[in-house]
């Protein structure tokens, strides 16, 4: 990850298929800028699960400076989805099959609508390119994904405090 034309952090996002053909993709990232009076540091864990095609579960969580700021945990009960984050509890009918997680992996060609597990709201995706989709989180933020080959290789999180660029080492 860079801001301001520094390393900040990394993100490492691992997609393993099980015996059962339950897919399971992590995400784990840390980061840290340090600019005049911001000393701030974010943490972001997220497991997100499907099964012939959809969500089944999904538990997410972000930390700013060691804090629970952000989480939301959303699992099926084989009837709705229960969704419960730090805004409270609800429920949701429709069975997402394509949410961030799945930007990493799964190209997005023909998609329209992500999944955004963070708070367990849709978003309409943008297609500005055959290569590149771009989309706005429910905070307002703007997420630019950038693909070669059907392969993520580039990200642009514009925040309110940065803009965060990311791009794929292996």
């Amino acid at each position: 990850m860079r801001a301001f034309g520094t390393d900040v952090g990394r993100m490492t996002v691992t997609r393993t298929v099980l015996a059962d053909s339950t897919e399971v993709i992590t995400m784990n990232s840390d980061g840290q800028i340090k600019l005049l009076w911001i000393d701030r540091k974010d943490e972001t864990r997220h497991e997100v699960r499907y099964k012939n095609g959809k969500m089944v579960s999904s538990n997410y969580k972000h930390y700013q400076n060691g804090k629970l700021e952000r989480w939301c945990v959303i699992s099926w009960d084989g009837k709705v989805y229960q969704v419960s984050s730090n805004t409270g509890k609800r429920t949701m009918a429709e069975a997402p099959t394509y949410s961030i997680a799945s930007l990493y992996f799964h190209s997005p060609t023909n998609v329209n609508r992500v999944f955004y597990e963070a708070d367990a709201t849709f978003s309409e995706l943008k297609h500005p390119d055959a290569n590149t989709v771009d989309f706005k989180t429910s905070e307002g933020n703007r997420n630019i994904y950038k693909y070669v080959n059907g392969s993520l290789q580039e990200m642009e999180f514009r925040l309110s405090i940065a803009t965060v660029n990311m791009k794929r080492i292996q």
